[in-house]
């Protein structure tokens, strides 16, 4: 960075832990965008001068305290993004795919932070400790303090809070978590639908928008194959079908080769599930017309970040309600749109995913990562 940039930094840091920091933003951000010059401010480790919470973590990875610090920089170069509304630094840890998403925090004013404690998980912690960390590779957990003067979002109240970041060395983005202490917890929907922890009708609802949202036709939400454009397209809207009956419906229809269903079994999973016909199989290479059937391919799925708001059953009229909010990025900070959905029992027990209606939107694109596998 820059000597002009650093006499900026030093600048706003003087402002900002005074509580104005938000005033100056403006007139001095474009100072700091200088790619790769993302540098935490030492001012705000707490934990820089207590050797014993560094050596603690080192102590239990058994390693250098590179990793530690690594991770520390990570949560520093964000927090720092947080505190002067550095969109870009927030788009490169947050993983939204427009720089918008992150426009509500034009109403919120962040004075100050500080890291007051960090714990090392990794696959040797005990696992009534791990509280659903993953089984592999090494995550570090911090709790960061933060003084918000000013706010008009529910996600940052006004006043001190704490916060934990899990900065991890095996998940596709750098957090894996970004969650205030206190807020309500909420069922995380994100992988795939085989991992989640959500019931069937949930679980119907998740897949539906992960994989089809890009087959919505305007503002209808419902699968429309002739929105894909390509042929390619179009094979791989068939393919994730097929997966997603094969998930939902009992697979009755299988064959002696372990890939291929019966065309009829498709038909009237499709139907069954979500209420769809009409379509001409033998435009598609997935279909062989002499056994009329149809066969799993290369099955890629898309994944996306949603939360569990509300689910409820009927169970007089066998109904369910169920609304999910999707996230612009991958720290479920940003939301992209929420979607209440109507499901309705069938009488083989399966469920029919009846309707999905946009309740609102923010106008950013979600966030979604495409797995492979056939492991839905």
């Amino acid at each position: 960075m820059s000597a002009r940039a650093n006499a900026v930094l030093s600048a706003i840091l003087a402002f900002g832990f005074m509580g104005s920091g938000c005033d100056v933003f403006d007139e001095t951000v474009a100072e700091l965008q200088e790619p790769t010059a993302y540098t935490a401010s030492d001012s705000n480790f707490a934990s820089v001068d207590n050797p014993e919470k560094t050596e603690g973590a080192d102590e239990e990875s058994g390693e250098s305290s590179d990793d530690f610090d690594d991770a520390r920089t990570i949560v520093g170069s964000f927090m720092d993004g947080l505190l002067y509304h550095n969109t870009d630094v927030l788009v490169q840890y947050g993983g939204a795919r427009s720089y918008n998403a992150y426009s509500f925090l034009d109403g919120v004013c962040l004075t100050d932070w500080e890291i007051v404690d960090a714990v090392l998980y990794d696959e040797n912690t005990d696992s009534s400790d791990r509280q659903g960390f993953s089984d592999s590779g090494k995550t570090y957990s911090f709790r960061v303090k933060m003084n918000i003067s000013e706010s008009s979002s529910e996600i940052f109240p006004v006043g001190e809070s704490i916060w934990r970041i899990d900065v991890s060395d095996h998940d596709d983005s750098y957090f894996s978590a970004f969650v205030r202490e206190g807020a309500e917890e909420r069922g995380v929907l994100t992988g795939s639908v085989a991992e989640i922890d959500a019931s069937k009708a949930v679980k119907m609802c998740y897949a539906f928008t992960s994989e089809f949202d890009w087959l919505f036709g305007g503002e209808e939400m419902s699968i429309d194959i002739d929105h894909a454009e390509k042929q390619i397209e179009r094979e791989r809207a068939v393919d994730n079908l097929l997966s997603y009956c094969l998930y939902f419906n009992s697979m009755d229809g299988i064959t002696e080769d372990g890939v291929s269903f019966s065309a009829e079994w498709f038909e009237n999973s499709i139907n069954k599930l979500l209420g769809m016909s009409g379509i001409e199989l033998s435009e598609f290479s997935c279909y062989n017309a002499e056994s009329n059937t149809i066969s799993v391919d290369s099955v890629k799925y898309s994944c996306g970040y949603a939360l569990l708001e509300d689910e409820i059953y009927d169970e007089e009229n066998c109904n369910y309600s169920v609304t999910l909010d999707w996230y612009a990025d991958t720290i479920f900070l940003a939301k992209a749109f929420t979607i209440t959905y109507t499901l309705s029992d069938n009488d083989d027990d399966t469920i029919r995913l009846v309707s999905a209606e946009k309740i609102y939107d923010s106008g950013n694109p979600p966030a979604f990562f495409t797995e492979g596998d056939s492991g839905r």
